[in-house]
């Protein structure tokens, strides 16, 4: 155990910041209007990301009469996916989802919503957590990986395939957001200093110099 070391991702926070302006061009373009939480996931269409156990979540609460819109991000989520399309059929969620396959501006699409949702069955080292907590989004994820150890006190972990467990900690999260309280507000700055304190680009290439001038 004394020869291993490990040392996070880090990420490049010039690119992953704060976008002003990203919420309002981003809602204009899917027609999403201001008083709308605007959800998000971003990630590959694949089994490991676990859709299905997300939309059983957004069906609870669209069932609630819960508000909201949520955008499905990644390669593979596009409407041209049919498993996708009839899942999102199967759960009454058609109005409320919202597909844009791949994109190239994703610390924009950060910015832009309210609360981004992680419903992987597994992961290593979830990097659009960290990338979603760099632009002051508050993150609700299941206990994977090192999403625990990534998000601190700044979001919420559930259960992996526990849909029920999944949306309460979505409706959780929502309630605090609606308020845009004092509360939200130093959450979202949460996010940020902890990514910018335990997981940004320098953080990582300082522990690879120590590491490569203490042995």
């Amino acid at each position: 155990s004394n020869k291993i070391t490990v040392i996070s991702n880090g990420l490049d926070l010039g690119v992953f910041s704060v976008r002003q302006g990203a919420q309002t061009a981003l809602r204009k373009e899917w027609n999403i209007k201001d008083d709308v939480p605007l959800l998000g996931m971003v990630a590959r269409w694949d089994p490991q990301k676990d859709h299905s156990n997300l939309l059983s979540a957004l069906a609870i609460l669209s069932d609630k009469k819960i508000e909201f819109f949520c955008v499905l991000i990644g390669e593979g989520l596009e409407k041209s996916n049919l498993s996708i399309k009839q899942l999102i059929d199967e759960n009454n969620l058609t109005k409320k989802i919202i597909l844009t396959g791949p994109r190239t501006d994703i610390p924009e699409v950060m910015s832009a919503l309210d609360l981004h949702i992680l419903s992987s069955v597994n992961e290593a080292f979830s990097i659009v957590v960290t990338e979603a907590m760099a632009c002051g989004t508050p993150c609700v994820s299941t206990d994977v990986g090192a999403c625990k150890n990534i998000m601190g006190d700044t979001g919420w972990l559930v259960k992996k395939e526990n849909s029920k467990q999944l949306s309460e900690a979505i409706e959780t999260a929502l309630l605090e957001q609606r308020k845009q309280s004092e509360k939200w507000n130093r959450r979202r700055n949460r996010c940020r200093s902890r990514i910018e304190k335990y997981y940004s680009q320098s953080i990582m290439l300082s522990k690879y110099q120590k590491l490569w001038l203490t042995n």
